[in-house]
């Protein structure tokens, strides 16, 4: 998830809306939580946090962007 700054220079940053946000993603995908992965990214112009989906999906075969071993986890970054 990531967002910047409007033009004004106000930011506020949620960090629980963004886990919501990305649990609600994850629960489209058919897992069962997100979790913060990898740590916050703060610039001036945009900040970032990666969030990893957990659980096992419910019949859904893994894809190309899973990583590591693990089967039941998804790695995504609303920027790319």
């Amino acid at each position: 998830m990531a967002y910047e700054p409007r033009a004004d220079g106000v930011t506020a940053t949620d960090w629980q809306q963004g886990l919501s946000l990305a649990a609600q993603k994850c629960g489209a995908w058919g897992y069962q939580a997100a979790y913060p992965f990898g740590g916050r990214i703060i610039l001036p112009s945009k900040t970032t946090v990666k969030y990893q989906c957990m659980g096992s999906p419910e019949n859904k075969l893994p894809t190309a962007t899973q990583t590591g071993t693990e089967s039941n986890s998804k790695l995504f970054d609303k920027n790319g």
